[in-house]
């Protein structure tokens, strides 16, 4: 009588066409487990009840995408006024955000990577952060010697920020309300300098409050 114990990972050593089969190890075992793609489900990755068309992954694929055209209104009214840094940071936010996305959606697909997802997911992060740091200070236009200082205190410590925990409620809190604060103080200034009300009355009741929709609307789409 011959007796033989043996165990293979995952379902009979694969996870089948639309998974793989990942070992890991926890309290001194090894462990599998099929990692499945494609929205595929159950122990070998072959259920296909909840998988989306083609069609239907191409369409979310190139709206994710193509949503990061809309960058382009922002970087030609940022040439138009001059504000060349700010056009510069606003291309590469939606260069970084388009390529990352058309990486991380298409369910390796139509999925399509320039570089390491990685790579791309800090870039979209950080470009993104410091659009919106250069945002808010050229909204408080202050002096040209100080807008230098802050552009570069900003990018250090969003490029810390961002690389510590790209995903951290304060990495986005952090320079939005810096950037508020700013603007309150040299807003406060000016109209204590000259005697009036700053920025004008049509700014305050028409441009600030559709910028700030835009931007709900943008965080929104975003997350």
């Amino acid at each position: 009588v011959v007796f033989t114990l043996s165990s293979n990972p995952c379902v009979t050593g694969r996870c089948g066409r639309n998974g793989r089969c990942y070992h890991y190890m926890s309290g001194g075992f090894v462990f599998s487990t099929c990692l499945c793609l494609k929205f595929y489900r159950g122990w070998d990755c072959t259920e296909d009840s909840q998988v989306p068309s083609s069609v239907s992954i191409l369409a979310a694929s190139l709206l994710l995408t193509l949503s990061n055209l809309l960058f382009i209104p922002s970087i030609y009214f940022a040439i138009r006024r001059e504000y060349y840094t700010e056009a510069v940071i606003y291309f590469f936010a939606m260069f970084f955000s388009t390529f990352y996305h058309a990486c991380d959606s298409g369910e390796e697909e139509f999925s399509f990577c320039l570089v390491k997802i990685s790579v791309l997911q800090f870039c979209d992060f950080y470009c993104g952060l410091l659009a919106i740091w250069v945002t808010l200070i050229a909204m408080a236009n202050i002096r040209q010697t100080f807008v230098s200082l802050l552009h570069m205190f900003g990018a250090i410590l969003l490029a810390f920020g961002t690389e510590l925990n790209k995903q951290s409620l304060w990495v986005f809190l952090a320079p939005a309300l810096t950037g508020i604060c700013i603007i309150s103080v040299s807003w406060g200034m000016k109209c204590r300098k000259k005697k009036q009300l700053y920025p004008s009355k049509k700014y305050l009741a028409l441009y600030l409050p559709l910028g700030s929709v835009l931007v709900m609307i943008g965080l929104v789409s975003g997350t």
